[in-house]
């Protein structure tokens, strides 16, 4: 029976930094639940093929009703209350998940806003700079300028 496991990423959102998940694990533990999680498994289906008859020809009919019963459903290794508390999780981090996008988002507007400043300001930094220069160069007196011709 091939197993999948349950690797859940171990990020600052869901170390137990915030608060939620250290309380989560505290609740599992005071229910009697294992906090470490579940290893799902699956076992590949084994499909019948149906016979070929006239009765399942489309252009003859199609009978609803099936000769043989349905398979049981596979029993479950693990405990419905330790699937809640996963899906639970996954709530959780999604929520997490979800405000730290949330909260990425209006830092970039934050830096576009701050950017955006800062261009305004380097811009008029720049012509006040040019201003100066252009006043400096008119009033500046050259070496054949009138000035010298009369001193």
């Amino acid at each position: 029976m091939p197993l999948l496991p349950l690797k859940l990423s171990q990020s600052p959102l869901l170390s137990g930094n915030l608060g939620l998940s250290s309380d989560f694990f505290a609740t599992l533990v005071a229910q009697g639940i294992s906090p470490a999680l579940p290893s799902l498994s699956f076992t590949p289906s084994q499909r019948v093929s149906p016979p070929i008859s006239k009765q399942n020809c489309p252009l003859q009919g199609f009978s609803l009703k099936q000769d043989k019963p349905l398979p049981a459903v596979p029993p479950t290794k693990i405990p419905p209350k330790q699937i809640i508390a996963l899906l639970d999780l996954l709530e959780r981090m999604d929520d997490d998940v979800g405000k730290e996008v949330q909260r990425v988002r209006e830092s970039i507007g934050e830096a576009r806003h701050i950017i955006m400043d800062h261009r305004e300001e380097q811009n008029a930094k720049d012509q006040r700079v040019e201003k100066r220069r252009d006043l400096e160069r008119r009033e500046t007196k050259g070496v054949d300028d009138e000035f010298w011709l009369n001193a």
